[in-house]
């Protein structure tokens, strides 16, 4: 199998769409410590032995006391297993089983190894309510989807002592989050789009062999997200940002999928197709939007790379949304997108995204201009030289061919 014929696979997504009445925070839901509402988290059981790996207890769903909150991770547990499921089908005859599980910690975090025969995915419990919490605040600025209403019942309406540093859970700002019905659910929407992102992400580092490259080459059992500094000495730093824009090329393909079936999903559930009221160019702005999410994503990610005890081995994450962003737009293009409206439409979309970011302090539109952009440009070139080099160490292990 090809990487190309990736773009081909059907990942058979769950529709979340028709089922969840208010995808996201309902009024009565109070605030708590460190921004995460309503989920109780235990101690983390640290293993002493393996500086890149922690022993961590599976999640418990049933600690989120909201029905709503609950349910979005119960659609993102769906929809990871539906995909698993295709791509063994697809690719894994003959291979370890992967499976998918939310673990019980507060940082934003995720990891893929590979233990007793079988691949492990692991997602901080974090990360999907961080996303659900940053979307519900941008929703409430009306200039992203400027139709959907702003006033009348709010089926979200409370204060927020919002995390606006995953690196810090000090840094926090107070957020009033009003949403209606219509905004709450398109919230909901691009939080579910950008934590499917990073299931995807990890799939791609099992499809494309990383897992036993980072054993074999690293003496790490597990390819994870955010290391510390002591690690990073342990780990090659050039080749596994190779490694993750791989993983990231992967992902947006899948991706697509998901972006296709939010289209289909439009002609036959009111919410979305209020969300994207026209038909003509539909899936060109439903692709915009989803690259804009995800840049608001890794802006917000962004956050880590400043964090003294904790580093990322990926590109640049303003590099990274602009490269993602690219991927997707080859991929839909490939599957019949118009590129030149697709580009307008990201253009029109982004400066929006740039104030809003800026306003909420969760991007210093000063740091991305000048020699700094120049030097993230250059990082992403240097990093885009190095994957042929990457691909061939991983070529054993990879389900699919570059």
């Amino acid at each position: 199998m090809s990487c190309a014929d990736l773009v081909h696979l059907q990942t058979a997504v769950v529709a979340r769409y028709g089922q969840c009445s208010v995808p996201g925070l309902v009024p009565e839901t109070p605030p708590l410590e460190a921004g995460l509402i309503a989920v109780s988290y235990r101690r983390v059981r640290h293993d002493v032995h393996s500086s890149l790996r922690c022993v961590l207890e599976p999640f418990d769903l049933s600690a989120i006391s909201d029905e709503g909150i609950r349910r979005e991770y119960a659609f993102l547990q769906r929809r990871a297993d539906a995909t698993i499921r295709a791509v063994q089908q697809a690719y894994g005859q003959g291979r370890a089983p992967i499976a998918f599980r939310f673990v019980d910690e507060k940082r934003f975090n995720a990891q893929v190894g590979k233990e007793a025969g079988s691949y492990g995915i692991e997602m901080n419990a974090a990360v999907p309510l961080f996303n659900l919490i940053l979307f519900s605040r941008l929703l409430t600025d009306p200039r992203l989807f400027p139709h959907l209403p702003t006033s009348g019942r709010f089926e979200i309406d409370y204060t927020l002592p919002a995390v606006v540093d995953p690196s810090d859970f000090s840094k926090r700002s107070d957020w009033k989050i009003e949403l209606t019905g219509p905004r709450a659910f398109a919230a909901g929407t691009l939080a579910d789009l950008c934590s499917s992102f990073v299931v995807f992400h990890e799939i791609g580092h099992v499809l494309c062999g990383h897992v036993e490259g980072a054993e074999a080459l690293e003496g790490c059992s597990h390819v994870v997200e955010f290391i510390s500094v002591r690690d990073r000495r342990r780990v090659d730093v050039d080749r596994r940002q190779a490694w993750e824009m791989d993983a990231d090329s992967v992902a947006a393909t899948f991706l697509t999928t998901f972006v296709e079936e939010l289209c289909a999903d439009a002609e036959r559930n009111e919410r979305v197709a209020a969300m994207f009221p026209e038909r003509a160019l539909r899936l060109e702005r439903i692709l915009s939007m989803a690259c804009l999410s995800l840049f608001a994503f890794f802006c917000y990610v962004d956050g880590l790379m400043r964090d003294i005890d904790l580093l990322s081995t990926h590109p640049h994450p303003v590099g990274r949304a602009h490269y993602v962003k690219d991927m997707i737009c080859t991929v839909a293009v490939e599957k019949g997108a118009d590129h030149a409206e697709l580009n307008r439409l990201n253009l029109e979309h982004f400066e929006i995204m740039l104030a809003l970011l800026s306003e909420l302090n969760l991007l210093d539109r000063g740091r991305y201009w000048g020699a700094e952009f120049d030097a993230v440009d250059e990082q992403i070139d240097k990093t885009l030289e190095r994957r042929a080099r990457s691909r061939e160490v991983c070529a054993s292990w990879s389900w699919i061919a570059w």
